[in-house]
Order: structure tokens, then sequence, then C-alpha cells
């Protein structure tokens, strides 16, 4: 019996992506955290950003992503399908980066321009996190607990992050940030009290 050689290809490219979306998400985590939509239709596509279910009046025009594969044709002679998987992994690994780096320069942009902005100290510390957060706007779930942002930031910066998060647990910024909580809960319900209801 011979082999199933167009249901093996879907598999192969089924499994291939789910791999590739898993890369993806590792090595560029705001990229990981983002909602995807998929358009199918439509010569201008654009989108308008949404939060808590209003979406705000600005339309953003999508950006064009690409990044290029090269095979030689002696070349995949001695290729395995591990070298042809690593091959397109490289390649979603450079779309990937440019991709990053566009996101992050355009919220950049956009919280520049709405303010939410703190200026930080080098070493990063708990009341770095505590101003940072109190720039913000923070929802609470159903239970009243905060959803706290993603803080982000490259290796060393990550390190620094995470051992003022782990300082917030000790007095005296436990009390600061218990307050800060509260604070943040009082503005939350205020603004969820003045939404109009929509029948």
């Amino acid at each position: 019996m011979l082999p199933d050689y167009p249901n093996l290809k879907r598999e192969i490219q089924r499994e291939f992506i789910y791999f590739m979306k898993e890369y993806v998400k590792q090595r560029f985590p705001l990229q990981g955290m983002v909602r995807r939509q998929v358009i199918h239709e439509g010569t201008d596509p654009h989108y308008q950003s949404e939060f808590q279910g209003e979406f705000e009046d600005e339309v953003t025009k999508l950006k064009k992503f690409s990044a290029d594969a090269h095979f030689q044709k002696d070349e995949l002679r001695d290729m395995s399908l591990s070298d042809v998987f690593q091959r397109f992994l490289d390649t979603v690994g450079k779309m990937g980066e440019k991709v990053e780096i566009a996101s992050i320069q355009d919220l950049d942009d956009k919280l520049t321009e709405k303010g939410q902005i703190a200026s930080v100290s080098k070493e990063f510390t708990p009341d770095d996190i505590l101003k940072s957060l109190d720039t913000v706007l923070i929802s609470f779930d159903k239970d009243g607990k905060a959803q706290l942002p993603t803080f982000m930031g490259g290796e060393e910066a990550s390190k620094k992050i995470a051992e003022a998060f782990k300082k917030l647990d000790e007095e005296p910024y436990l009390t600061k940030f218990r307050d800060l909580i509260e604070k943040k809960k009082r503005e939350w319900d205020a603004r969820e009290n003045s939404r109009k209801l929509v029948d």
C-alpha cells in the first residue's frame, strides 16, 4: 500500500505551523499575549483598538511584515526535514523580530501620546513599579482581583523587575501597594458605574 502523501503533507504542515507559533510565543513574549484575528478580504485592512467592549475613535492601518526563506535545488537533496524546519524557523525569527520591534515602538508612541509613561531609575526599584502602576488603568475581575499589567524588559532589566516585585511583599512597599490597589479599585468602580448600558 502506498503512503497517503497528501494527508502526510497536511499533517506535517499542521505540526510545523503549531511548532512555529509556539516558537514565536517563547521568543517574542509580546506576540504571545496579543489576540489574533484573521482577515480574509479587503485591500486596505485596518482596525480599531478595543478595551472592555469599547472601541477607540482612531482607525489604525495594518502594517505588512515579511521575511524570505531561500532553498537551493542542490542543497535540498542533502537536507533532512529537521533542516528544512530550522531554515523556516530562522526566517520566522527574522520576521518576528521586525514585528516585535515595531509593536513595542507603536506601544511607546501610543502611551507617550496618552501620557501613560513613567520615568524610572536605572536600578528599577519597588517604587518604580508603584509609579508605573499608578500611570495605567487597572481592571478588576468579578471577584475584585486586580488584573495587573505585564512588565517586559531585556534580560538584565527582567531580572531587576523580578527582584523589585519580590520586595513588594515587604514593608513599607506592601502597604503602599495595597493603598494603590484600593485607589485603582475606586477608579475602576467609578468607571464601571458611569458606563452607559446598551439594550
